[in-house]
Order: structure tokens, then sequence, then C-alpha cells
């Protein structure tokens, strides 16, 4: 067994500046001379070549000389597990062994690092990062992890060990192993300062599913007239939370929310395939079963695990009723209390159904929708009502679902204090006309809603950080230089006020508000930008063909037609030469009906379509990263990867099995995936 290795400082140095003779001066060592080279380098402003250097030798230094010595710890560990696998306390001695090993490849792993972190503080201690550049122990610490987990069958050999560990420090935790010699705090301290606990996940993992399942086999056996589903996660909650929260020395409410959650949803899985094995039992014993009937209920509403109970189902009937050898009467005890279920679920559905809402899901996502929409054309940035509303909201479906939204709003109310540090930069001139425009931004993290117009206009405008709004909807076109002017004009306002940032301007969205006079008649027009920037150009002449003004637009002709027919309803513009024409009116006598009567279709400024379209390129990210590296997986596991690590963002993962069903059929239909064995996988 491998032991007492320890690394060779002065030879590190000597590699990383390639010395072969010592330094001149015969008080200082190498690394003291070499550290002093450092500091002269970085003290001069000369650190980046240098940095670059290093960083490159000790990628190599941590391939050659710490990786393969850290993994020959572990090279005789399989023929030593067997030889003692069947003494007398051979598990026990096993795990002590494992133990072993580990600690002391874990001590050669911390010992090298510590080089690392005393080479990087020489430049992190001194140098001054640009913003967003990581640090030099950042980039070693991703660098050292990288290499010594590059290896698939090295990390899986590394995690059955650490399941040998975890799965001993769990029975020293509960005080049934009584070894005064295992010790699991220097391996888990070693792992928090190295930061590999998440390497460590899967087996802390598999190792909580085999505890579970073993208190869920022996807790529930095969009794069928009580609750066990409560009992069996408080156990977890008293059991293993408290055990979890000193391996992973979890201090804050979030971490503990979140293995709270994961221990939750293995108990709930657990259980459930106990009682899905166990349903032909259960319906033979109806109605005494009625209480594991009433867990199997709980468990199915929070873990969707229908499918399998459905052919599991199947399975029994076919295994163990439709049989030459069975009693009729018992195949017919067994259908009855069969079709009494179905019966009572199918005619309760309709029922159950009638409430204020659906889903969590279904209603965040169109209330998200609504508000966005409204939002956007509440000129008036007034949000007293949008917050009352959002926080009786919060109180029903938890601040984490209407995270979104509070950002929607909290945008607005920026937006409002913006527009007048914008308004008291730039310049004032009288206006004779107001217009305002939306718009948004994708090319910073945020985008901009505005109002703008002729030279002499008010440019007002709403910021919104456009991730966590839903995608926009809109024709594109050019604007007319008039009101272009404006907007750059605000824009570079914005610019300086919030610089480096700056507003990239979607002219489809929002109203324009005009004011046209013809012949001493004056009139107020409140209209979208596109309409607007048709009636400015009928100030450079009185007649277009359909053609020239729809490419000066570089919109459509059939687009210029619909949004044209506005103004010739206001009597503005008429047609001629056979509708392939457009000639501007000279008074507003010639309008055909009431403004009363000129009704709009309004479109929304949000998308639900694509909204649904990039919530589908989400979670398609998600999903092929994970087949990437596992190759292939079953609905079930993907839901799980998904339900812990896409929990958080702009866009969390909170659909059902079922859900996630239609979104892994539309990918397969799309040719990006197949299915195979009942396991999904990337197509070939």
């Amino acid at each position: 067994m491998s032991s007492g290795l320890r690394v060779d400082r002065e030879l590190l140095w000597r590699k990383l500046f390639a010395f072969d003779h010592q330094p001149p001066t015969g008080t200082q060592d190498t690394t003291d001379h070499l550290c002093g080279v450092i500091q002269i380098a970085v003290s001069n402003g000369r650190h980046e070549p240098l940095r670059q250097m290093l960083l490159q030798r000790l990628g190599y230094w941590l391939r050659s000389d710490v990786v393969p010595p850290f993994w020959s710890f572990f090279d005789a560990l399989p023929t030593e597990i067997q030889r003692i696998r069947g003494a007398r306390r051979g598990r026990r001695r096993v795990a002590m062994l494992c133990a072993q090993q580990l600690t002391l490849a874990l001590q050669f792993a911390e010992d090298a690092f510590a080089h690392c972190v005393q080479i990087a503080s020489l430049f992190d201690d001194h140098v001054q990062l640009k913003n967003g550049q990581r640090t030099m122990l950042q980039e070693l610490r991703t660098s050292f992890r990288c290499l010594m987990f590059e290896d698939t069958r090295a990390v899986e050999r590394f995690e059955e060990l650490l399941l040998i560990f975890f799965s001993m420090s769990f029975q020293k935790f509960r005080g049934k192993e009584k070894s005064q010699t295992f010790d699991s705090r220097p391996i888990r301290q070693t792992l928090l300062q190295l930061e590999w606990l998440h390497v460590a996940e899967p087996a802390l993992l598999r190792v909580l599913h085999s505890q579970i399942k073993k208190v869920v086999k022996s807790t529930c056996g095969e009794v069928y007239d009580e609750l066990f589903l409560t009992e069996v996660e408080q156990w977890a909650c008293s059991e293993l939370l408290p055990w979890l929260e000193e391996i992973m020395q979890t201090k804050d409410e979030a971490s503990t929310r979140k293995w709270r959650e994961i221990l939750s949803r293995h108990v709930l899985q657990e259980f459930g395939s106990l009682r899905i094995k166990q349903l032909f039992e259960i319906i033979k014993e109806f109605p005494d079963s009625v209480p594991a009937l009433e867990d199997l209920r709980q468990c199915l509403e929070r873990t969707q695990q229908h499918g399998e109970l459905l052919q599991e189902f199947r399975g029994a009937l076919q295994s163990r009723l439709l049989q030459p050898g069975a009693n009729t009467s018992a195949i017919l005890d067994i259908y009855v209390s069969t079709i009494k279920g179905v019966l009572l679920e199918a005619l309760s559905g309709p029922v159950k159904e009638v409430n204020i809402y659906g889903s969590r899901e279904l209603f965040v996502n169109e209330y998200r929708m609504m508000l966005a929409d409204k939002l956007l054309q509440n000129l008036q940035f007034d949000t007293d009502r949008d917050v009352q509303t959002l926080e009786l909201l919060k109180l029903r479906f938890g601040e984490d679902s209407l995270q979104q939204c509070e950002i929607m709003v909290r945008d607005i109310e920026d937006s409002r204090r913006l527009n007048v540090n914008v308004q008291s930069t730039a310049e004032k001139p009288e206006a004779n006309a107001t217009l305002a425009a939306e718009a948004s931004s994708g090319r910073e993290t945020e985008s901009q809603l505005g109002h703008s117009g002729t030279p002499s206009t008010r440019v007002d405008a709403t910021i919104v950080s456009q991730q966590f709004w839903p995608p926009f909807q809109g024709e594109d076109f050019t604007l007319h230089p008039k009101m272009s002017k404006d907007i750059d004009a605000f824009k570079d306002a914005y610019h300086v006020l919030r610089n480096p940032r700056s507003l990239e301007w979607n002219p489809s969205l929002g109203s324009v508000q005009l004011s046209i006079e013809l012949q001493g008649e004056e009139r107020e027009f409140n209209v979208s930008p596109l309409q607007a920037t048709i009636v400015l150009y009928f100030e450079e002449k009185d007649r277009w063909s359909v053609e020239e003004l729809a490419a000066k637009l570089e919109i459509s002709d059939d687009l210029l037609l619909k949004h044209v027919s506005l103004w010739v309803n206001h009597g503005l513009v008429s047609f001629a030469s056979g509708r392939k024409d457009l000639v501007a009116s000279v008074s507003f006598q010639d309008t055909r009906c009431d403004d009363d009567s000129i009704v709009e279709e309004v479109e929304t400024a949000v998308s639900s379509d694509a909204q649904a379209e990039e919530d589908l390129k989400v979670l398609e990210t998600y999903i092929v990263g994970m087949l990437s590296n596992f190759g292939s997986l079953t609905i079930q596991r993907i839901h799980n990867m998904l339900s812990t690590f896409a929990r958080s963002g702009a866009q969390p993962y909170t659909k059902t099995i079922s859900g996630l069903s239609v979104v892994l059929g539309k990918l397969v239909n799309k040719g990006k995936l197949e299915l195979v064995g009942g396991q999904y996988q990337l197509a070939r």
C-alpha cells in the first residue's frame, strides 16, 4: 500500500523555472529566491507573461507528478479488499482500509495543492484584477480538479471507495459503529478544503438511497392497514439530514433546504416503488388496505410514477391472476376492486379540476405573460397595483416561482427614475409632438422600450432585463430618420449615465403620440411606431408607390398595406393607380369612418409560442449535455437530474414526468434524440 508520499518542494520550483543550479547566495534556498523573482516582476507590472507561464507549467506538473501518485494509493486496494472481505469482521476492516488510503491520498493532494496556493498568492494578493477576471487560485483549482478526475474509470473507483467510507460514517454517526479508530473528520475536512464535495455527491446519494430503501422496507413490510409515509419522512429528516449537514458542513438555509428536498424525493420514490410492487396484495386486502393506498396516492402526486405503476400492475395481473389455475371468484374480486378504484378516479377528476387555476407552473407562466404585456403598455410607469398583486400571489405560490415577475416590475420602477435622469442631462427644445416608442435589447443584460419621435420630441424608455422577460414579438423595419435621430440621442444619454452599458432599440413595439395639422385643423393620434414612420415619409413628398415606400421601410408590400390602412381610414392617405400608389390628402374631409369605429386588432408585445420555444431550447441544452456525459438515460433519471441541477436561474425546471415526456418526444421527432430500450440517447 502507498504511504508517506510527499511533494518535493525544491524540485517543483526547479521545474517551474527550469533551474539546474543553486542560487548565487548561500543564505537563500531556491524557493525563497524564486519567490523574490516573482515579487519583483509583480511590483514592476510585468507579471502577466510570468503568470501564464506558471499556470501552464503547474498544469504539466500536476498531470505528471501529482495525479499518478494520487491514484497509486488505490492500486492495491481491490486485491486487499478481496483478501480480507471473507475474514472475521471483514466489512469493518474493508472500511478502515478504504478510509486509511483515502486519508493518505487526500493529504497528498492537499499538500500538492498547498504549493499552488502559495504560488497563486504571490499574484492574487498584489495584482488588481480586471472586471470579471478569475484569480490565479481559481484557475489552478479548476485545472487541478479537471486533471484529477478526467479518467472516468478512476472516478468510478474513487466513488466506490467513498461509498464504503460514507456508509461506515453513517453507522458511526448513528452510534452503531463503536470503533474509536474510525474518524471521518480528516477526509471530510480535506474534501471541503479542496472543494471536491460535489465529486463525492454521487456516492453520498447512493448511501442515502440505500439507507432509505432499507428503512422503507423494514418499516412498511407487508402491513397495509397503517399510514407509514409521514413516519419515514420524519425519520429521514431526523436521522439522515443531521448527518448530511455534518458531512457537507452546510450552514445556510438554502443548502439545508436543497438536501431536505433531495431526501424527500428519494423517500417518496422508494416508498412509491415499494407500494407499487405490493399493489396486487393491497387490492386483495381492500378495503382494509385504504391507508396503504392513501400513502401511494400521496407519492404519485409528487413523483409522477404512474407509468411504473401501470407497467408493474399489468405484469402482476398477467403473472399472478390470469393463469389457468387461478380461482374464478378471486379473479372477479380483484377486477371489481380495481374497477371501483378506476371509476372513483375517473368520476372525481372533473370535480377536482374545478378550481381557480390549473397547475402552479401553468398559472405562473400565464400570469408572467399577462404581466409583461401590461407593463409594456404602461406608459406612466405606475406599478403600485402590480406590486400589491404580486405580493399576494407570492403568499400563495412562493417567492421563487414569481422571481421573474418581481424583476420585471422592478425594471419598470428603475426605468421611471432613469428617464428623469436622462431628460435632465439632455436638451429640452419646444416640442410640437410627443412620440412614444417601445423596444427591447439583447446585447447587454438589459433591453429597452421607449417613446420617441421628431427632432423636437421627448423620448422616454423602459429598461428591462431581457433574460427575465418573455420573448418579444413584432415586425422588423427601418425607422424614419427623424425618429432615429431622437432615439440615438436618448441612447447616447443612457450610455453616459450607465457606461459601459448601451441600448439596442426594437422599433416594432410600443405606441407613438402624433399631432397632425391639415388646413388649420389639428388632430391627435396614438399609433404604432411603424404607422408613425409611414406617415412621416409623406412630409418628404405627397405620392409614394407601395413598392418604393415598402423598400424604404424594408418591409413587405403586404405588411405596408396592413398598417397604412389606419391612415386610409382617417382620410390622411388614399390609394391611386389601383392600390399601387399612396397619395397624401390635403385635409381631414375624406375620413372614411368615425374615430370611435376605427378599432385595430391589438397584438400583444410578448409571444407565448416564442416563450415555449425558448423553454424547449433551454431544456434541450441540459438534456443534450447529460446524454453527452452519460450516453443514455431513462426519463426518470433525466427528470431527477433536471430537478436537482436546473431548479434555479431565469427558467427553472418545474415540469412533471408527463410534461418532460412531451419535451423528449419533440426532440425525438426533430431527430435530436433516439429512444432505445426505454432509454434516451443522442441521435447517431
